[in-house]
């Protein structure tokens, strides 16, 4: 249950942070979502580990997106 919670904190945060930095916050968080999904199935043994993951992962992606892009 509790790994459900930092799942759903984790996209709200990338939305968040996406919308202020003026791009779109659904795009990156559903990319937060898929990250934490995806990490959830790769890593079943570990239920809080894989979503902290999931949401480091979906930064660091949006992270590399900005440098790329600008």
């Amino acid at each position: 249950m509790i790994g459900w919670l930092i799942l759903i904190a984790a996209v709200v945060a990338m939305y968040r942070i996406a919308d202020i930095e003026g791009k779109s916050g659904v795009l990156w968080g559903t990319i937060t979502l898929i990250f934490c999904l995806a990490m959830t199935f790769l890593l079943p043994g570990w239920p809080l580990v894989n979503v902290g993951l999931g949401g480091i992962l979906s930064f660091i992606a949006m992270f590399i997106y900005k440098v790329v892009k600008d």
